[in-house]
């Protein structure tokens, strides 16, 4: 079982079904998408995910709006993979808080648990040259701390969403894809879901 966790770029605002139709169908073996909503997933079979529009890193931690948060939510779905991708509506926070509060959330994960964490970086934006520097700053920051929780056992691997999307072509707006943009978010978690060492461990690859 894999759980999509993230914002509006997990639910899929922009195109309908975001990347998890086409992650879906373009994995060589079967996976069960799970999680607590099902919005913008019209004509997906397996609609399930954790991806809530305007939600910042600590609302992962802590729940929103009567939402539980991620750790009640890995109780009760017990995935084997976690795609997790948050952090463009923590928009200008200063690097430091920005690594705080992802040490917050990865450890609210990984926390007693045997799960794989793929941990994707924020996408580029139309926002601005400034904001896009921003957003490579946190990229740096995320590869770091994928290497130190993986130095610690645990099963953190970076995915880089940064380089995925070109802010010129790729967008329905300032921030969020359009199709062409999700399939391109699609196929880095292919990659990433499609590499041996993880893939074996779950099932096998045609």
């Amino acid at each position: 079982m894999v759980m999509p966790v993230g914002d509006s770029l997990t639910a899929g605002a922009g195109s309908p079904c975001g990347y998890r139709q086409a992650l879906k169908t373009s994995l060589p073996f079967a996976v069960d998408f799970v999680g607590p909503s099902v919005e913008n997933s019209s004509g997906m079979d397996d609609p399930e995910h954790a991806g809530f529009g305007g939600w910042r890193i600590l609302d992962l931690v802590y729940g929103r709006d009567g939402q539980d948060g991620v750790v009640a939510w890995l109780d009760r779905y017990r995935p084997d993979a976690v795609l997790l991708m948050v952090g463009t509506n923590d928009y200008w926070s200063p690097l430091p808080e920005m690594e705080s509060r992802y040490r917050l959330l990865l450890d609210a994960v990984t926390n007693g648990r045997r799960v794989t964490v793929f941990l994707g970086s924020v996408t580029r934006s139309n926002y601005g040259q400034a904001r896009n520097d921003w957003a490579g700053a946190v990229d740096r920051t995320l590869r770091a701390l994928s290497r130190d929780y993986a130095a610690f056992g645990n099963d953190v691997r970076y995915v880089d969403m940064y380089t995925a999307i070109d802010e010129n072509t790729d967008l329905a707006d300032l921030v969020h894809p359009n199709r062409r943009g999700y399939d391109k978010i699609a196929a880095r978690w292919k990659a990433a879901l499609t590499k041996p060492r993880w893939a074996a461990n779950l099932v096998s690859i045609d």
